[in-house]
């Protein structure tokens, strides 16, 4: 039972905006000290609910309260800045992450009935770079042949003539700012893999065409 009643109090946390969390806790520094305050006065709230009637105890207490309301204001407008900033952190992500997503390369798998043959096409907006294709037989879970085709320019397409009876097709390749893009067609669909978690999973599994493809990099050398 503990366990639950703390768990719920940790989910109720999170939920809190942190603007609210932000305005209790500056309320806080006002409002503690002000009853600490009270507590020393003779007929003092706590006690009694009586104000004091001598003007020097409250010359005093605005003396008092202007420590802790300045206090409270430049923990607010420290809190508020460092808001802002995180807010302005996470925009700029998003748009950065927007633009890439907009201006990535991306291949296709498509079929043609009359010849027979499969072919890869770049229907994304930017060039993809160090492609690398494999593909499965329906009768068969191993890869069959990896093959190397360097690059498509976006519409380009090319046959591949080197894939035959294939049901799963595969390829990895790169855009220019070498992030590492996976696209999968299986059953006449395909899916494209961004995704970071996801491309770490794949990089498992299809560990040998990234292998293949890193083994012999020229430009390494030069």
């Amino acid at each position: 039972m503990p366990n639950i009643t703390l768990t719920t109090n940790m989910k109720y946390l999170r939920s809190l905006s942190p603007y609210y969390i932000l305005i209790i806790f500056s309320v806080s520094i006002i409002i503690i000290p002000l009853l600490l305050y009270f507590s020393q006065f003779p007929n003092n709230l706590l006690s009694r609910l009586a104000f004091s009637d001598d003007p020097e105890r409250w010359a005093h207490f605005s003396d008092f309260l202007n420590v802790w309301v300045s206090i409270a204001n430049l923990v607010l407008l420290g809190m508020l800045t460092f808001l802002i900033h995180r807010y302005e952190v996470k925009k700029e992500e998003e748009r950065d992450e927007d633009e890439k997503r907009k201006n990535r390369p991306i291949l296709v798998f498509t079929f043609n009935r009359h010849s027979g043959l499969w072919s890869i096409k770049n229907a994304g907006v930017q060039v993809a770079l160090n492609i690398v294709v494999d593909f499965k037989n329906p009768d068969g879970n191993n890869w069959v042949n990896a093959h190397k085709i360097y690059s498509l320019i976006p519409g380009e397409a090319k046959e591949l003539d080197h894939v035959h009876r294939a049901n799963t097709l595969c390829a990895i390749y790169e855009d220019i700012f070498e992030n590492n893009i996976v696209s999968i067609g299986k059953n006449h669909e395909t899916k494209v893999y961004t995704n970071q978690q996801d491309l770490l999973v794949l990089k498992d599994k299809l560990k040998h065409l990234f292998n293949y493809r890193d083994e012999d990099r020229g430009w390494m050398d030069i």
